[in-house]
């Protein structure tokens, strides 16, 4: 467990995977951002974060399942740390294109021609 902070770089520079154990979600900020930082990510199978879980260094979970999380956080601790690492350069590039300012830009503007 890590104390609050408000400089969100040291916090990421600072742990080796997010873990994302939610029993309820909407879209989660703190697993984009975790996933561009250039983090692996744990998260639990719940419908809100799903949008997520295509991507190679995401590993799911069953949620409230604490093996099934464990096994998760025994997958990234013994990964090849060079595959992580092309798994996480993949994550990166499909959120950046997916969810950046940019594109929320465009699917505002092309939903308000639509109207």
């Amino acid at each position: 467990m890590k104390d609050q902070t408000k400089d969100i770089a040291s916090l990421f520079n600072s742990i080796d995977c997010f873990i994302s154990s939610s029993e309820h979600e909407i879209f989660s900020y703190a697993i984009c951002e975790t996933s561009v930082f250039g983090l692996p990510l744990i998260q639990s199978d719940i419908p809100g974060t799903m949008w997520n879980a295509k991507n190679p260094s995401t590993h799911l979970f069953k949620v409230n399942d604490p093996l099934a999380l464990c096994k998760r956080m025994n997958l990234i601790i013994n990964a090849d740390k060079e595959e992580l690492e092309k798994q996480i350069q993949v994550t990166i590039e499909n959120n950046r294109r997916d969810y950046s300012l940019e594109q929320w830009v465009y699917n505002m503007i092309k939903f308000y021609k639509q109207i």
